[in-house]
C-alpha cells in the first residue's frame, strides 16, 4: 500500500510537466508558423 502511494505522487508530477511542455511546444509551433 505504501509503494503504491509513493508512486501516485510521481506520476501526477510526470503527467503535469508533460502535459506543461506539451503546452510550450505548441506555443513555440505557432510562432515558427
Amino acid at each position: 500500500m505504501e509503494t503504491d502511494r509513493l508512486r501516485h505522487p510521481s506520476k501526477w508530477k510526470f503527467a503535469i510537466i508533460l502535459s506543461s511542455f506539451n503546452n510550450f511546444i505548441n506555443q513555440l509551433m505557432r510562432q515558427a508558423a
